[in-house]
């Protein structure tokens, strides 16, 4: 019976553990994940498809570009949210930044990705401003 409940015990930290490891980022301001980023736009999620090997692809109509300019209809790629990936929601306007390879723009939750609604005004009037390009 003790024999039980210490594999039970084990086997539910080894599931913690294994989840906590899964991604693990840098403590950054706001300043340093923009400065990071390759683009930072503000935009709504319209659309997500599944891909291959537990990725996303969102579809974002962009509202505002606040470093590179980039299409209105962005597709934008993300892992697994257990793997570092972002966990975007349809109809939710977002900041979402990231990088961009060949031609194909991807973010992750190391990269500046927060519901519009949730920043603060004072970082959002900056934004507009362009006070966080001083990279």
């Amino acid at each position: 019976m003790k024999l039980t409940i210490y594999v039970i015990i084990c086997l539910v930290l080894i599931n913690f553990i294994s989840h906590a490891y899964g991604c693990s980022c840098a403590f950054s301001t706001n300043q340093e994940m923009f400065c990071s980023a390759t683009f930072v736009s503000k935009g709504k999620v319209t659309g997500i498809k599944n891909l291959e090997g537990n990725k996303f692809e969102y579809t974002v109509a962009v509202n505002h570009s606040f470093k590179i300019k980039v299409p209105n209809t962005l597709k934008v790629r993300s892992g697994d949210p257990f793997m570092c990936g972002v966990d975007l929601q349809k109809g939710v306007v977002y900041l979402i930044s990231g990088y961009v390879s060949g031609s194909t723009y991807h973010t992750n939750n190391c990269h500046w990705n927060q519901e519009w609604q949730s920043i603060k005004s004072d970082t959002r009037k900056k934004l507009f401003k362009g006070q966080f390009n001083n990279c």
